[in-house]
């Protein structure tokens, strides 16, 4: 039997499976109801990015709240993925909600938008982004990179340039700095708060 890869969480574990042959999307597995909203909680446009909400048997009640359960409201668990819904009726993950930056209005994916371009570079061998507050812009965006030993500093702004020549200009970081390694927890993922007072 082929293994697939899934998408779950401890609240609802094994809702979406990501088949071997298929490009970066996910379908629901059986008996799994899904469905994209907007910041207002209403259905988004297909296509459009969107929290991922999922409902059936298999999702937890709610969480425990003092000596009550606290129920998702019509079963629906909001996942704190963001994703959209593709024409083939598959997801595909765009970012964690929390790690959304919303720059001047407009939602950069640090994973899936920067993050990969920034590892493009021969120079990079880690890198990370994350939005920081701004009083004009909403957020900023910061990146982190860990360069190879051959790499200076001042490498830095080669590094924007190439970001420049393959982004839009929204989505390359407002700052870059060069760190001796990305700060990563137990389990392998950015530790954000370290980063944070790298700055």
């Amino acid at each position: 039997m082929p293994l697939h890869a899934l998408w779950a969480s401890t609240e609802a574990i094994g809702s979406l499976s990501r088949p071997n042959d298929a490009p970066p999307a996910y379908i629901p597995m059986p008996n799994v109801e899904t469905q994209i909203v907007d910041a207002d909680g209403k259905m988004a446009a297909r296509g459009a990015i969107g929290q991922l909400r999922i409902r059936g048997p298999h999702v937890a009640l709610g969480y425990w709240d003092a000596s009550r359960i606290s129920a998702f409201p019509g079963g629906w668990y909001p996942t704190g993925g963001v994703m959209r819904q593709l024409e083939n009726d598959r997801y595909q993950f765009v970012a964690r909600h929390k790690d959304l930056i919303v720059r001047a209005g407009s939602n950069v994916s640090p994973m899936i938008e920067v993050e990969r371009i920034l590892l493009l570079h021969p120079c990079v061998i880690d890198a990370t982004v994350l939005g920081v507050p701004d009083t004009k812009l909403g957020q900023r965006i910061v990146g982190f990179v860990h360069l190879t030993d051959d790499a200076g500093v001042a490498l830095l702004d080669n590094i924007l340039r190439f970001a420049f020549g393959r982004l839009a200009d929204y989505k390359v970081p407002d700052q870059i700095y060069s760190l001796p390694l990305i700060p990563r927890n137990a389990l392998g993922k950015i530790d954000r708060t370290a980063l944070l007072k790298s700055i």
